[in-house]
């Protein structure tokens, strides 16, 4: 994943506006709004009268990403908390509009801001020079709790494909691969048998071996799984005279999993840093409301406690997981996905939970409100589903 700002932002709000959400060209997968009203942000646009009138930009997954609906909302919370530090939500607009080029294939998602503080006029800019500075952490965070690609990883262009399947399983699967490498680490298991053995721990039915590969099924859900990989062979042995590549692949996966939760540890305790410091330069640039500096403090108070609460996940995904719990990887990873670090609260909650429109429709809102009330979308193409529609 990466996040990318363009170098666009005069002339009227009719370009950018239409530029993500057009649906001609676009058929087989037509632009989805997912907050906010392209009027109004048009609108908003249109009303500035300086030279610099929007910023817009793209936060950009890689095929393997696949995000879901819920790693979706948290990119966008968690990119509002960092871009408008320290303000209140209605301070501030911002259009999300999703792209797919096929149906099923990558995700963008696309934004574009009126460069204006709602409350007083003055020019809002989230993408100064150096923005770098600001949203890498935020990048790298999330690239790292979530296993997604990284721009920046040399390795990227020789990494093997990943196996094609639903997101959901294929962190199953690798949820069962870490928790057998930390038991052969660990030295609690030395062969084949012991794999048998510590899957069904886990609460997993082995139901055929083969030459290279284990099938299992999850007792509760029934779902099932082909097990491939050198652990998994029938010749496999923790013995270093018929099995130490494996072993090696082993502690290689502990290692870069605690490798993974350190990097990230460290990208959040950077970008908490990074949102007190804008959010004490939105303060002072538009200065506190509803109680003065006060009520500035306790906002980045409350950044500061989503922030801790990130920390303390990242803490829990680390390397000091119970063995005993054979997938408390996929659970705690699953936890992460549903919105936590940072989980979406006030607008975001009320969006997600009543705000959806029929099939078809869209919420459209005039220039001075937040929410509206529901009438047919009049942009052909778009598939908008109420101001939150991931």
């Amino acid at each position: 994943m990466l996040i990318k700002f363009f170098a666009r932002g005069t002339g009227s709000g009719r370009g950018p506006v239409e530029y993500v959400t057009k649906g001609e060209g676009r058929e087989a997968a037509p632009p989805t709004v997912l907050r906010g009203t392209p009027e109004r942000t048009r609108e908003l646009i249109d009303g500035i009268e300086r030279q610099w009138r929007y910023t817009s930009g793209v936060i950009s997954f890689a095929a393997e990403d696949a995000p879901s609906a819920a790693d979706q909302r948290q990119v966008m919370h968690e990119f509002e908390r960092t871009a408008f530090a320290g303000l209140e939500e209605d301070q501030y607009d911002i259009l999300w509009v999703r792209h797919q080029h096929t149906e099923g294939s990558r995700v963008e998602l696309h934004f574009v801001v009126p460069r204006v503080e709602l409350s007083s006029g003055k020019a809002l800019n989230i993408a100064p020079p150096g923005w770098q500075r600001l949203y890498d952490p935020l990048r790298d965070a999330l690239n790292w709790e979530k296993g997604w690609a990284r721009p920046d990883d040399p390795e990227r262009a020789r990494e093997a494909p990943p196996v094609r399947e639903r997101p959901e399983r294929l962190a199953d699967r690798e949820a069962i691969t870490g928790y057998l490498s930390e038991r052969i680490v660990a030295g609690d298991v030395q062969d084949r048998a012991g794999i048998v053995r510590a899957l069904a721990e886990a609460g997993l039915e082995v139901t055929r071996q083969g030459r290279d590969y284990v099938s299992v099924k999850d007792r509760e859900t029934a779902e099932k799984w082909r097990l491939k990989g050198a652990i998994y062979a029938e010749g496999w042995s923790r013995d270093p005279a018929g099995g130490s590549s494996a072993l090696a692949d082993a502690e290689r996966a502990a290692r870069d999993r605690e490798r993974r939760a350190r990097r990230a540890h460290q990208a959040r305790e950077q970008l908490a840093r990074r949102v007190r410091d804008r959010a004490a330069f939105h303060e002072k640039q538009f200065g506190g409301r509803g109680g003065g500096a006060d009520h500035g403090s306790e906002r980045r108070d409350a950044a500061d406690r989503g922030q801790a609460e990130a920390l303390a996940s990242l803490d829990r995904l680390g390397v000091q997981r119970d063995r005993a719990d054979g997938l408390a990887l996929s659970l705690e990873r699953d936890g992460l996905a549903q919105g936590r670090p940072g989980e979406p609260a006030g607008r975001d909650r009320a969006r997600d939970s009543g705000a959806g429109a029929a099939e078809g429709e869209h919420t459209w809102a005039g220039p001075s409100e937040r929410e509206g009330r529901h009438v047919p979308d009049p942009a052909g193409g778009l598939r908008g589903q109420g101001p939150d529609a991931v």
